[in-house]
């Protein structure tokens, strides 16, 4: 099954954490925020093609990544999860039925010694501070063959392994944290310590459903291991400390009337251990927040020609309670986020298609109980029908806001669009690259993105006024 997801960028911090997860299809056909068997790239994922010799990295004034990095207190706002007391925003964002182009930079030629091609594709990363920042992707090396001749056989699948890419100067130099068989997708850090990253591990399965493995470092990034392995689907994690945190997952085929069912996960160990928080109702999952250890929203439907709801907790999921959604039946992709457990934001979006997606913003100052709605793309079929503040074209992704003005959606086939009315109206960023696949934070003026064209890391430090190109981890 094809799956797909994605701090700020879906994780969204500010006193809250969010994150939405891909509903998974009915039926199992052969991308990670967090998909199966992936080769590919997320939509909008970012491919490099460079060599970079391992680097030491040289001495800052504040936290380095490696192994003999100074150990500065944890960042850790009480109640809140790394940002200057930021949320965390989770997305599910279902595959687009139509292939999603990426832009390429290879290395390689039919000439060279290692006779193959290498590429690097980033598509999801995490901002700490102007100076530490993730990327996580994939690295896959194409053996060179001659044309295919009629009858021949096909030619030999590409090795690809996921890599993490850190770096503490702002972006000049990166340093390989992680190169393994899992193919990382969302990455997720509590301050400069603790962290985790996601995705399948192994490239093909009998089942064409890989484990999913939790990778989890406790030294800055300097080591990775292997702490949780599940076989649920588009698995999304939310952090809200060093030890606590949920996993949100799917299960999917069998005899499930609904093709796909949610599963909730706890941990309070960090990730070594989890188990399953009791839901109300056996639905597919479209969405998540978690913005502190004890609140969280869960947005759910039976299926996608019915009305999404909403499941609520204020007790850490000991006890829920229902509540209406107010996008009715547009829920084909939803995306959660809030700031607080009172102030969030509704991203829904009906189906994809030709680069464009029917969107709807809803915004909360009540924890869910009632919504607004600030901005909606033109209705398909309905003759006359206009944009109300934001775009029909591009599709659903992560969304954040910074401040309770300030808001960022990174749109694959679409922009960086950018809010300063708590998203009545969405304007393009100010940036040459196009088709977004992640937006991270780390304050209301210091933000990264990243595209899937080239040049496709970008930086901001004066509220997304400006954005400047950053230097990319170029592949071996």
């Amino acid at each position: 099954m094809a799956k797909q997801c994605s701090r700020f960028r879906w994780l969204g911090f500010a006193t809250a954490c969010v994150f939405v997860v891909t509903a998974c299809a009915a039926s199992v056909a052969a991308h990670p925020t967090v998909s199966a068997s992936r080769p590919a790239p997320t939509s909008g994922a970012t491919e490099v093609r460079t060599t970079v010799p391992t680097a030491t990295l040289p001495p800052s004034a504040g936290p380095t990544i490696g192994p003999t990095a100074t150990v500065p207190p944890t960042i850790v706002p009480s109640a809140t999860v790394a940002f200057p007391t930021a949320t965390v925003a989770v997305v599910t964002t279902p595959s687009p039925v139509e292939p999603v182009p990426t832009s390429v930079r290879e290395r390689g030629s039919a000439g060279n010694q290692s006779g193959s091609t290498v590429s690097l594709r980033f598509a999801h990363l995490w901002l700490t501070d102007a100076q530490h920042g993730w990327l996580t992707g994939v690295s896959c090396q194409q053996p060179l063959t001659p044309p295919r001749r009629a009858g021949a056989a096909p030619p030999p699948q590409p090795l690809c392994q996921g890599v993490i890419e850190g770096t503490n100067d702002g972006g000049q130099i990166w340093h390989e944290a992680y190169r393994g068989e899992v193919q990382v997708g969302q990455i997720q850090f509590v301050g400069f310590q603790a962290g985790w990253a996601i995705g399948e591990k192994g490239a093909t399965c009998p089942d064409l459903s890989c484990p999913n493995v939790l990778l989890q470092t406790t030294d800055r990034g300097a080591h990775w291991t292997e702490a949780y392995t599940t076989r649920l689907t588009d698995p999304t994690v939310a952090f809200t400390s060093p030890t606590a945190g949920w996993l949100l997952g799917q299960s999917c085929g069998g005899n499930l009337p609904t093709g796909c069912v949610g599963h909730l996960l706890a941990t309070t160990d960090g990730g070594q251990t989890w188990h399953e928080v009791t839901l109300p109702e056996r639905s597919p999952a479209l969405a998540f927040a978690h913005p502190t250890a004890a609140d969280g929203w869960l947005a759910v439907s039976h299926d996608r020609a019915s009305a999404a709801h909403l499941l609520v907790t204020h007790d850490g999921g000991r006890t829920w309670r229902t509540l209406p959604e107010p996008a009715g039946n547009l829920g084909f992709a939803q995306t959660l986020f809030f700031r607080t457990p009172s102030d969030g934001w509704l991203l829904a979006a009906g189906q994809p298609a030709a680069g464009s997606q029917q969107k709807q913003v809803y915004q909360t100052t009540d924890g869910g109980v009632s919504w607004t709605k600030r901005a909606a793309s033109a209705a398909w079929g309905q003759a006359g029908s206009k944009d109300q503040g934001i775009p029909t074209g591009g599709y659903v992704g992560p969304m954040l806001f910074t401040t309770d003005q300030d808001g960022w959606i990174a749109s694959p086939r679409g922009s960086l669009l950018h809010s300063t009315d708590a998203g009545q109206t969405w304007q393009p960023a100010t940036i040459s690259s196009n088709s977004f696949s992640d937006v991270s934070f780390a304050s209301p003026s210091v933000g990264w993105a990243l595209s899937g064209e080239g040049p496709g890391l970008w930086a901001t430090g004066d509220g997304g006024k400006s954005w400047r190109e950053l230097r990319e981890p170029l592949a071996p």
